[in-house]
């Protein structure tokens, strides 16, 4: 254990020294998606120290019933964005086919455009899209469809795309704390919003108004997820107690687990893979039963540790991870097929949980950075 330790504190973060002077539109709370790149480090170093419950070390391995019918044969390309002087970053991406794909982060004006928050590609080429909104980038892209797209800025503000424009969403009924720091969204309908961060800060939209849902500000959210069918929406969150799985429904969060164990308890990915089963992904990925609120494994954890998770079928599903090794963390891609996991190397890229995956059907996306570049890194089944 004494070892193991030792080798998460080795593991690097990238913390980006901000700018203090925010956009004059940024008048809440200072950070969000790139400071929680240190409390999710910080979590899994005290996870691994935490002693309490632990979850049950019998479960077996029960991949999920399903039909070796995709291909695993990719290539992987990588786009690198910016001269390595001024800060560039990918922080999470959309991707919605091979014409229509979003990266947000940092870009700044290197190939002849202003600085920007956005890139897109639309089959042809990478341009920038809007505005510079945010000095210290985007951390968190959702999209409802193609026109209805929003965006969560590292100071916590949330922006809609809208049919060509992008506004900023007022929020000013509600009152928000110095810590209050907003960083990941998911909605199933644009009257039907949710958005969580540190501090245990819960807002959500109900088409009418935005209102703060009461919780422990001794928290911090990790990742999200919902169903479209049901309006309901599902978050991680740590805290000095251990992880809480929580249900977000009717202005409401009713916590449904809480896991102690420091081999399994890290939660970073969430995934809905039916409307009865989530998929946990962290220090180790398992599925949660929401009918008898029980976990599995899904594989043998071998030192990965995943990030974040997308979904184009149940037989199609993308895993962005990591894996401590000689040198550093490792960089690495996972794909489910139906039947089987399979990993693979990715280029090495600075450490941070934060960096995201969006797929489609044999398309994925990846957002993330490395000596002071942006990089996306694009998955293609041949």
């Amino acid at each position: 254990m004494a070892k193991y330790i030792e080798n998460i504190r080795e593991k690097k973060l990238t913390v980006r020294a901000f700018d203090k002077k925010l956009d004059k539109e940024e008048k809440k709370p200072y950070c969000a998606c790139r400071m929680t790149k240190f409390f999710s480090t910080a979590l899994i170093i005290f996870l691994l120290l935490f002693s309490g419950t632990e979850c049950k070390k019998g479960n077996p391995i029960v991949p999920p019933d399903g039909v070796d019918t995709t291909s695993q044969d990719f290539s992987i390309t990588t786009l690198q964005y910016g001269n390595g002087y001024a800060s560039a970053y990918a922080e999470d991406s959309w991707v919605f086919g091979e014409s229509n794909i979003w990266v947000v982060g940092m870009f700044p004006d290197t190939v002849g455009f202003d600085d920007r928050n956005i890139l897109r590609w639309d089959g042809n080429k990478w341009a920038g899209f809007g505005a510079l909104y945010n000095s210290s980038g985007f951390g968190n892209i959702y999209a409802l469809d193609s026109s209805t797209i929003f965006f969560v800025s590292t100071g916590g503000i949330v922006r809609e795309y809208k049919n060509g424009n992008i506004v900023t969403i007022q929020m000013d009924n509600i009152a928000f704390s110095s810590a209050d720091k907003l960083g990941r969204l998911w909605a199933s309908s644009e009257k039907n919003i949710w958005c969580v961060g540190a501090h245990g800060i819960i807002v959500h939209y109900d088409g009418s108004e935005w209102k703060k849902i009461p919780f422990d500000s001794n928290y911090t959210f990790t990742s999200m997820t919902g169903s479209k069918q049901t309006g309901v929406a599902y978050a991680s969150a740590w805290g000095q107690q251990g992880v809480r799985l929580i249900q977000l429904t009717n202005d409401s969060a009713t916590v449904l687990s809480v896991q102690t164990d420091p081999q399994t308890a890290a939660v970073q990915s969430l995934l809905l893979y039916d409307e009865k089963t989530l998929w946990v992904g962290g220090s180790a990925l398992r599925s949660y039963s929401l009918e008898n609120n029980t976990y599995q494994f899904l594989r043998n954890s071998d030192g990965v540790f995943v990030n974040a998770t997308s979904m184009a079928s149940p037989n199609d599903i993308y895993f962005l991870c990591e894996k401590n090794a000689v040198g550093g963390w490792v960089p690495l891609f996972m794909h489910y097929n139906g039947a089987r996991f399979t990993v693979y190397d990715l280029p090495r890229y600075s450490f941070s949980l934060n960096h995201g995956i969006s797929a489609v059907s044999g398309l994925a996306v990846i957002a993330a950075e490395a000596d002071n570049k942006a990089l996306i890194i694009t998955i293609r089944r041949k």
